[in-house]
């Protein structure tokens, strides 16, 4: 899950990359649009705060995550408590007299740590009109998403169980005791058990191959499937019953063979007997005579 641009359209044009301090230090700034401008929001969530004075913000407890999104510098906000939809208006950009003494713009960021642009949709079109931003955060004259991670800002899980995943890249599979057991080859394909949270920099999902199961760490590279599950190392499964199926017609053919077979010896035994009864009835005769 990515965040949508905060215009709804358009292109973005950053005036300021990350502060260098304080609890907003990865946001940033956007400073194309004027007085007034509608601001929407960039995912779904709840309006959980709102304060005229710091700037004039109002922030975004966004769902599924614990993230917040902090939009500095606007007015005209939604009140507090209102929940609201991904692309839906929440505020506006506020004037000089309004938000702190700043040349109008939109300052944009997370709590904590979060840098706002590992969570941005790679769809939005950033420019900027400042060289020293050009120099540090485009390149060949588009934005640089290289210098960005590719992060969603969801907590839920992708994926839930018995949904099919095919594996894009090999992939480490780990027991119950997360040591590895092998890799999952590329074009595999494994059925979700279930969502694991684990206690490590990773989540899990308790994940079933044909040959085996194990616990595989949540990234991307993997995605939905309907294809039938393989081995681990993405060979096509052995199936029991067709294999067991298989066997019972050869040995059906087999024990047609035998029977055919049999067929001829019976009919050599009839043929020998014959010439047994006639020995037998040959020699009465020939005793009959010598007599």
């Amino acid at each position: 899950m990515k965040y949508s641009n905060p215009f709804k359209t358009g292109s973005v044009y950053i005036s300021q990359t990350y502060h260098s301090g304080g609890d907003n230090k990865y946001a940033v700034d956007f400073g194309s649009k004027p007085v007034g401008s509608s601001v929407y929001a960039m995912a779904d969530g709840v309006i959980d705060a709102t304060n005229s004075k710091a700037g004039s913000y109002c922030r975004l407890a966004v769902n599924n995550s614990d993230q917040k999104i902090y939009y500095v510098h606007v007015y005209k906000y939604l009140p507090q408590g209102t929940k609201v939809k991904k692309g839906q208006k929440i505020c506006e950009v506020a004037p000089k007299s309004l938000n702190g003494g700043y040349a109008p713009h939109l300052h944009l960021g997370l709590q904590g740590n979060y840098k706002l642009m590992d969570y941005m949709d790679r769809s939005v079109v950033f420019r900027t009109n400042y060289p020293g931003i050009t120099k540090e955060w485009f390149k060949n004259g588009n934005f640089n998403w290289d210098l960005h991670e590719d992060l969603s800002y969801s907590n839920a899980p992708s994926y839930k169980g018995g949904d099919g995943l095919e594996i894009l890249n090999q992939m480490n599979i780990r027991d119950a005791n997360f040591k590895d057991i092998g890799d999952a080859a590329k074009g595999s394909v494994c059925k979700v058990l279930s969502f694991y949270k684990s206690n490590g920099e990773d989540d899990y999902y308790h994940v079933e191959f044909a040959d085996t199961t194990g616990y595989m760490a949540d990234t991307a590279f993997n995605e939905k499937t309907q294809k039938e599950i393989t081995n681990l190392d993405g060979s096509e499964p052995v199936n029991e019953c067709e294999e067991l199926r298989k066997q019972v017609a050869a040995l059906e053919l087999k024990l047609q063979d035998i029977e055919k077979e049999l067929e001829k010896k019976d009919t050599e035994i009839e043929r020998l007997k014959k010439y047994e009864n006639f020995y037998n009835e040959l020699s009465k005769c020939l005793v009959v005579k010598e007599v």
